[in-house]
């Protein structure tokens, strides 16, 4: 028993000794400006901007153009299936308010990779081993991005909330809410951010295979044309409404 004593007295006295316990990180703690110190970090900052494309344009089960229309019928073993198949439920007719099947609005969705996308603009400069030239045709992608995510949030719901900077996560709830922006701001946003882009963004045949998922020159001018056919649809219905509300 004593020599158990003697060892235990010894183990406490050596303990304080053990300085490789007391270790504190130097300066490796991962912010958003050590994600783009580097091309590779950034990269990967770029690939998560555009996340939200391929739910809402490829995915069967979040894309209502899909599974929502006339053409599709399916039982009870599909709708239970374990899958979200939102686009069944809104052709039945259950399309709700509150927390709406395929919506786009919600927090974590495509106002999360407008989020993403501001950060990307404001930060990419300061990437350290990326030429000049790469920093713009990276720059004029995302913009090209973000040009389309505007447009189908006019396209699904009108008149959106246009973020030319994100808003500073420690200001009052009351400043991080904002109001809509008239319709012709919207159209004014997408104009903009696709703007001069025609001759930094590299056609299909131009880039490099891994980059096939990137926004190109065809898809950036099919979007302009889209969101002009759009805002005509919507001014349209606009005046219609104003014309019936006035007779």
């Amino acid at each position: 028993m004593k020599y158990v004593n003697i060892l235990l007295i010894g183990l406490v006295l050596l303990f304080p000794g053990c300085t490789f316990l007391d270790v504190v990180p130097e300066g490796n703690i991962e912010s958003i400006e050590s994600n783009f110190e580097k091309r590779d970090q950034t990269e990967n900052w770029f690939k998560y901007c555009h996340f939200w494309v391929s739910p809402f344009t490829t995915s069967v089960i979040s894309n209502p153009a899909y599974m929502g229309t006339d053409e599709v019928v399916a039982g009870t073993y599909l709708r239970e299936s374990g899958f979200n198949w939102s686009g069944l439920y809104i052709a039945d007719g259950l399309q709700r308010t509150f927390d709406p099947y395929c919506n786009m609005w919600r927090r974590d969705a495509v106002y999360n990779s407008i989020r993403y996308c501001n950060t990307f603009l404001e930060k990419v400069w300061g990437v350290y081993n990326m030429t000049d030239a790469e920093k713009k045709l990276w720059v004029a992608e995302i913009k090209a991005l973000k040009a389309y995510y505007y447009f189908e949030l006019l396209r699904h719901y009108g008149p959106f909330v246009v973020m030319d900077e994100n808003i500073d996560p420690g200001v009052p709830v009351e400043d991080m809410k904002k109001e809509r922006s008239p319709v012709d701001v919207c159209v004014e946003e997408i104009v903009l951010q696709a703007l001069g882009l025609e001759l930094q963004i590299l056609r299909c045949e131009e880039k490099e295979m891994k980059r096939n998922v990137v926004l190109e020159k065809q898809q950036k001018v099919g979007v302009e044309g889209l969101h002009v056919h759009v805002e005509h649809c919507y001014e349209s219905r606009v005046y219609r409404i104003h014309t019936v509300c006035h007779n």
